[in-house]
Parts: C-alpha cells; structure tokens; sequence
C-alpha cells in the first residue's frame, strides 16, 4: 500500500471512481447486490465497516437488507472520508446510529479495538478492498477480534486477463505519479505474483500498492480454512470476475 500522504488526499478516490474506465468499484457493488439476498436472514445487531472509502452505495445496500440494526459503525484511515460519507449517511438513515473511527486497521489489535465499541453480534464487514487483505496478518486480526456469534462479510476481485484495466487507467496513473516525487507514469510496472496471489504495481523496484486477487475459489477457501475461518456461504460471479463469502470463526 503506498504510504505517501498524495494516497489520503480529499478527492482522490472519488477522480479514480469516476474515471470512465474504471468499473472495479461498479462490478463490486453489483456482486453484493446479488449476494445480500442470500445471507439475509442471519442475525446480528451491528455492523463494522472497514475501512470503507466511499462507501454510500455499500451502506445503502447493507441497511437496505438489515434497516434494524443496533449500530452502524464506520472505519478507514483517512478522517475526511469518513466524514464525508457520515454526512450523507446520517441523511439519508436519520433512525440509524453511526459511529465513526479513523484507524489503520492494518496495525496490530487495531480491528479488536474498533470491536469494543460494540456490544451485541456484530457483521465485521470489509468489501472491495482487496489491498487491505494482500496483508496476510489480516486473517490473524480478525479472527482474534471475532466473537462467537460474529460474522465475516468479503467481497474481492478474482484474479482474470483483464483485471489490470482499472489500474492503468489515467485517474490511477495519475494518483500513482503525484503520489510520489519525480516518477513518470511510464515507470510503473503491473504484475502478478503468484508466490502471494497479489497483482502489484512497481516502480523503480519499489512495490507501490498490492491487492489480493486468488486465481481460484479454491485458493481462497485454503486460505481462509487453514486461517480458521468456517464458511457460511459463497457466490462467485464469474461475468463480475467477483466472490462475495460469508464466514465465522471455526468452531
């Protein structure tokens, strides 16, 4: 992930969001739209939104299948997005109760802090950002934040041929050279590893931004089982090269 200060920008994701060639954020939400009707009867009273970038359309779709919960609690690591997406959530779901933490859910015990704040079943929630879960102490995090009763909601990307299309695109290129000093964007490189089943972009034999992309279900649930997570439910839609799973820890 990259570090520099250019990456938390105000406006940055919402250039990258609406850059015509970028379909990464529209095909996700399509996927967990699809995919809610299938997990809609299980229960919990609150939900735990990581790190959730502009996110209206995802709340949307949550409350709509959920509109009872106790209380809604809202993360990333950048403050003005999430109070940007607070603003509008608070209109638009006045009945419903936010809260609101900017953290580095990547740090140690950060996600099991966020969980304290809430008491009751809670759906740990983390949808579409793959960059996040290129980190492999993800696993470990969550399943030491998780209750009994707690879910695991995730969405991602599959890897397939096409999938660096909404990297290259001008708005991402354009994040990527502004968000480090005197590189051109003919210097960053895209590629798969497979070693870590990540694409990552380079320049100048530095790792700029990771994202977990498994080039089969079946690397994702080896994963995820040898982690300790024990799933629910699955659906993989292949025309949105996107996985929607439902977990909760082993018992």
């Amino acid at each position: 992930m990259l570090l520099q200060k250019n990456y938390y920008q105000p406006g940055t994701w919402k250039k990258i969001e609406t850059d015509s060639n970028y379909d990464l954020g529209e095909r996700g939400y399509q996927a967990l739209k699809k995919f809610l009707p299938v997990i809609k009867d299980i229960a919990f009273e609150n939900i735990l939104h990581l790190g959730i970038g502009r996110a209206k359309t995802e709340i949307n779709y949550l409350l709509k299948y959920f509109p009872k919960i106790k209380t809604y609690l809202l993360n990333d690591i950048c403050p003005s997005v999430i109070d940007e997406v607070m603003e509008y959530t608070k209109k638009q779901f006045p009945k419903t109760n936010f809260l609101k933490e900017a953290s580095d859910i990547e740090k140690k015990s950060a996600i099991k802090q966020l969980r304290k704040k809430l008491t009751g079943p809670t759906l740990i929630a983390l949808l579409n950002n793959t960059a996040i879960f290129s980190n492999s102490l993800m696993d470990k995090y969550l399943l030491q934040t998780m209750k009994k009763n707690d879910y695991f909601l995730f969405t991602g990307e599959m890897y397939h041929r096409d999938m660096f299309k909404s990297y290259q695109t001008k708005a991402v290129l354009d994040w990527l050279s502004n968000s480090i000093p005197g590189i051109e964007t003919d210097e960053i490189n895209f590629i798969y590893d497979d070693n870590d089943l990540c694409l990552k972009i380079l320049c100048r034999n530095k790792t700029l931004f990771t994202s977990y992309k498994p080039k089969t279900i079946e690397q994702l649930r080896e994963r995820m089982t040898t982690s300790g997570f024990e799933e629910i439910a699955l659906r993989y839609y292949k025309n949105l090269h996107f996985y929607c799973v439902l977990y909760q820890v082993k018992k």
